[in-house]
């Protein structure tokens, strides 16, 4: 299975910082069947899509676009697929819209823009779809980072709470004669320490390159 990215995700990423992420409202809208005003219509599976539209087929099984879907999150476990659905049209001529689908989450939406080419509508399907997955994973990632950095913040207050404990016993073993156990307790206490300060290294970097989380 031939499935292709779409842009490198640190750019993707440079992008959303510098403004230009993919804006969502394109898919805000109703719920249910399509009116001239809303932008999309949201259905929960492709099922009920195909309960309102007698013609449904992907984007990809249309038009040969080299993959059959775009990632939707950095584990690549996810796809959103692009498909197309077909409306009866003018003196029998048919008219088309373009759809996409997530596979591991109820989200399908079917676009309002209508096409009178099947093709072009297909095109256009697997366009959003692509943009829809770099959106999708871009959230993704920063949950990853969030739980990641908050998971590492953790470790620290553990480290540092033991680390105080530790100081603490340190001079009174000294007073009492007790060297060797308070240069044992010191050299734990450096450990500790240098374990602090990795996992603040590793927040730092994860801080400014998340995306070397999932490289």
């Amino acid at each position: 299975m031939n499935l292709n990215m779409a842009l490198p995700l640190s750019t993707r990423l440079a992008n959303r910082k510098a403004g230009q992420k993919y804006k969502n409202e394109v898919y805000g809208g109703c719920a249910g069947k399509l009116n001239k005003s809303d932008k999309c219509a949201w259905y929960s599976s492709l099922k009920d899509v195909k309960a309102d539209y007698r013609f449904v087929q992907h984007a990809h099984k249309i038009v040969r676009l080299g993959h059959n879907g775009w990632y939707a999150d950095n584990f690549q476990s996810g796809l959103i697929c692009g498909f197309v659905v077909r409306l009866p049209g003018k003196a029998g001529k048919p008219r088309y819209l373009a759809g996409i689908e997530a596979t591991e989450w109820d989200s399908t939406a079917v676009l309002a823009e209508s096409y009178d080419d099947e093709c072009d509508a297909a095109r256009a399907a697997d366009g959003h779809a692509e943009r829809y997955a770099e959106v999708s994973r871009e959230d993704d990632l920063e949950q990853l980072v969030e739980q990641a950095i908050e998971d590492r913040g953790e470790e620290i207050t553990t480290l540092n709470t033991e680390i105080a404990e530790l100081t603490a016993e340190v001079e009174p073993l000294s007073t009492c004669g007790y060297f060797r156990a308070a240069a044992a307790l010191e050299e734990l206490i450096a450990d500790k320490q240098a374990e602090v300060s990795k996992l603040e290294k590793s927040i730092k970097k994860i801080t400014d390159e998340p995306w070397t989380l999932v490289a």
